[in-house]
């Protein structure tokens, strides 16, 4: 047998497998709960028609023109309710009465039932909207729905809520005609007589053949989805020569090369030439890799003793803070004193907290368990690949989610490169940098890095040797299981020096890259000093430098919480406003990232100020000092704004080539959305309805611009570093997400030189000014002059990247 045909075996057997979960997942649900089925049910062209028609029907009826099908009795009910609920109801339990196959007077009872409910509901909500909180939040994770359901029944009828108060054959009758209607306007379901083994006959509800292929084919394709998206290949992935066949080798199983496209882009993806993105993204995902059993062996001690080393979540929860004993329990806050009063809100501020804390604390354990379990399967095999697509700016991505070359800190180091490659001359120096990255000494030379590696020798060592019964320095890195990985190869670096065959992956990470692009595009010489385009002794930092600006700011105003800032703004409080600048982070975005920031370090950071208020204030002046620090890059994101806005007001995509060849589409669709507030099962939904236009969203359009542009111009800089790497006979090893770049230890000083040149390459030519020719070639001639020119370039040459040590560190 074929490695190919054993691969493509494994494949359907993981889907097969799949399927069973999936559906097994799917039978605790009602259909119209499922994925697939609120595509169908909760569709607002659907609904409206419903809608309509029963708005016409009672129309009809009070105005005298009943028609057929006597729809007196059912108008009579439902004048008393509103028709958008009632046609959702209908969609919902039409649609499941469908896929399970009841008869027609089995699912008009349940409907009427529901409309009960619903009617009830809302009556209970309006008279007793506090006692309806209540029992939410008491029997929201105790009961099943219809458990719940009963609770609020018995709750209306303690409040004396009245429910419609029909008879069972009035239930029958709008049930019925309702179910009527769905059938007669959506086409989804169909009422067939269907002959018992008694030679009775009874009246079934099932889907109609096209609804049931799109239903089943569309969970299919979930469950597809599922199986590929946890497993790697054991041989090479299937090589990308069209948009359509790389990554898995069953047609099952297969994805796009582009994910989430549109019609016209993929016509366009058919049209252009990829070589050079299809040579990238199939270097990428050739790529062998391993198990590192070393950090796995490691991994599962201290999983199984739960103590939370190195990071991991604890195997028990946190206690709850003891209810103040000297308050009676049967005591209401309203009728306690009042130091009283502000002890009980205060304790239960403390155990929502901690509520909060442990249910994190479960998706924590429940994500490290997953780990595990993959990291069991990947130990089985000496070698393994992950297949790759790209998103629509051309940045590339691994299928498989749990454990890959763009995961978390445990994931990255659970991997290694399955080639091994001598450390030789320069390895090790470069092994040592990457040990004191990972300890977040990242802001001297790379000379100073490798002196505090050699000044922690012992205790980097004894990590290596004794990572859970020595010292556990690992521990105290920013990347502690990534550390724990570069210990084990430093241990082996010192006992067998450059002759040491190394695996790991040595990443080389570029500085708040956003503003590094839009620096070398507007030829900007201050901002390309800050992030480090420029040659210097030591890392710039352009965090300490937002920093400074803000606290100048806050010195020239007089505000009392400018006075309270002053000192206090650090570098960590402004650095994700910084990375997220060229992102078009919003205003609220830089308060809310503020507000975070202030949250890890707990309540009160300034004192007499609460933290949001604090947040709120500093967000502007944090803002001002970037865009004071990068003024041409807030200019181009400006324009690309109003080249943006050029487009919308046509209805137009926005499309341009990245330097590598692929064609970018931007289509940001507007909706309509109905939001509309639903009782099933005893549970309060709120339902949005969203139907998709043909015309842009210019809002999102002009937002969206920038942070895609220049996402886009990094996708590209990562595919020639790969391509030219590969080209040169350099490696065929990579560790790529985004930004970092990483390949063995022995390869860094060629990748150092890469890295730079086809940076220089890429900007070599306007990147800009090809942008507005994009632009102007999709508007009407008469429009075309309206588009301003780019921003004016500055002095910045370019070339000063050769020389820029930083430039990627």
């Amino acid at each position: 047998m074929t490695c190919e045909k054993t691969q493509i075996e494994r494949e359907l057997e993981f889907r097969n497998s799949a399927i069973v979960k999936y559906r097994e997942d799917q039978d605790s649900k009602l259909p119209s709960a499922t994925a697939a089925g609120a595509q169908i049910c909760d569709t607002e062209s659907r609904v409206q028609l419903i809608a309509a028609a029963i708005e016409d029907m009672v129309a009809r009826v009070e105005e005298g023109r009943t028609g057929g099908g006597n729809p007196g009795t059912a108008v009579q009910y439902l004048r008393m309710l509103q028709p958008w609920p009632v046609a959702i109801l209908t969609m919902r339990v039409g649609f499941d009465a469908g896929v399970k196959r009841l008869t027609l007077s089995r699912a008009a009872m349940r409907l009427a039932s529901a409309i009960n409910d619903q009617y009830q509901f809302d009556l209970l909500e309006q008279e007793a909207k506090g006692l309806v909180i209540h029992l939410e939040k008491t029997h929201k994770h105790r009961a099943a729905g219809a458990r719940k359901a009963s609770i609020i029944r018995h709750a209306a009828s303690y409040v004396g809520v009245p429910d419609l108060d029909w008879s069972d054959a009035d239930k029958l009758k709008v049930g019925g005609k309702l179910i009527e209607i769905m059938i007669a306007e959506t086409q989804l379901i169909v009422n067939e007589h269907v002959r018992t083994q008694k030679n009775r006959s009874t009246q079934t509800l099932r889907l109609t053949p096209a609804t049931e292929d799109w239903y089943t084919d569309t969970n299919l394709q979930a469950a597809d989805l599922l199986a590929s998206d946890l497993r790697v290949t054991i041989i090479p992935p299937k090589p990308w020569t069209t948009p359509l066949d790389g990554g898995y080798y069953s047609r099952e199983l297969r994805r796009d090369l582009m994910r989430k496209t549109w019609d016209s882009s993929r016509d366009d993806l058919f049209s252009t030439d990829l070589r050079k993105v299809y040579s990238a993204i199939n270097s990428i995902q050739d790529t062998p890799w391993t198990l590192n059993t070393a950090v796995h062996d490691v991994l599962l001690e201290c999983h199984r003793a739960g103590t939370g080393i190195g990071g991991l979540p604890c195997a028990d929860p946190e206690p709850l803070p003891p209810r103040p004993a000297h308050i009676p329990e049967d005591m209401r806050i309203a009728d306690m004193p009042e130091n009283w009063a502000e002890e009980m809100k205060a304790w239960k501020r403390t155990v929502g907290k901690v509520h909060d804390a442990n249910h994190l604390l479960q998706s924590q354990r429940l994500a490290l368990v997953q780990k595990i379990h993959c990291a069991d399967e990947l130990r089985d095999h000496d070698e393994f690949y992950f297949p790759h697509n790209l998103d629509f700016r051309g940045r590339i991505y691994p299928l498989p989610p749990v454990i890959n070359p763009q995961s978390d800190d445990i994931g990255k180091s659970l991997l290694m490169f399955a080639e091994g490659r001598p450390l030789g001359t320069s390895g090790g120096y470069w092994l040592q940098v990457h040990i004191a990255n990972l300890f977040g000494i990242d802001k001297v030379s790379f000379d100073d890095r490798v002196q505090w590696v050699q000044e922690n020798h012992d205790l980097l060592l004894n990590s290596a040797l004794m990572p859970l019964d020595g010292a556990r320095f690992w521990t105290e890195a920013d990347e502690p299981w990534q550390a724990l990985a570069v210990c084990f190869e430093y241990a082996g670096y010192i006992i067998e020096g450059d002759e040491y065959v190394s695996h790991l992956p040595i990443a080389m990470d570029g500085s708040c890259s956003g503003i590094q692009h839009f620096s070398a595009m507007l030829r900007d010489d201050e901002a390309a000093a800050a992030v480090n385009l420029k040659k210097n002794d030591k890392p710039a930092d352009i965090y300490t430098q937002v920093a400074e600006r803000t606290e100048k700011f806050l010195l020239e105003d007089d505000s009392p919480l400018a006075r309270s800032w002053r000192g206090n703004v650090t570098r960590k409080i402004v650095k994700r406003p910084c990375m997220t600048f060229a992102y078009s982070v919003t205003s609220r975005g830089i308060i809310q990232q503020i507000l975070d920031e202030m949250r890890k370090t707990g309540e009160g950071i300034l004192p007499g100020w609460d933290n949001m208020e604090a947040a709120v204030f500093l967000g502007p002046v944090v803002q001002r000092a970037i865009c004071d620090t990068v003024k041409r890059a807030a200019e181009a994101m400006d324009w690309l704004k109003v080249a943006a806005r050029l487009l919308t007001d046509n209805n137009t995509p926005i499309v341009w080539y990245t330097p590598v060849g692929l064609p970018i589409i931007q289509f940001k669709r507007k909706y309509t959305s109905k939001k509309h507030w639903l009782w099933v099962m005893g549970e309060r939904l709120r339902l949005s309805l969203r139907t998709p236009s043909k015309k842009v969203d210019p809002a999102k359009q002009q937002s969206s611009i920038a942070p895609n542009f220049v996402h886009s111009m990094d996708a590209a800089h990562l595919m020639m570093v790969a391509n030219r790497m590969v080209a040169e006979e350099v490696t065929g090893s990579f560790a790529m997400i985004h930004d970092s770049f990483g390949v063995h230890a022995c390869d860094v000083d060629e990748l150092h030189f890469v890295i730079r040149d086809e940076f220089i390459n890429m900007y070599s030519v306007d990147r800009l000014m090809q942008f507005k020719l994009s632009v102007q070639s999709r508007l009407k001639e008469a429009q075309r002059d309206e588009v301003p020119d780019p921003p004016e370039a500055g002095d910045y040459d370019i070339e000063e990247v050769r020389d820029a040590d930083f430039f990627f560190a």
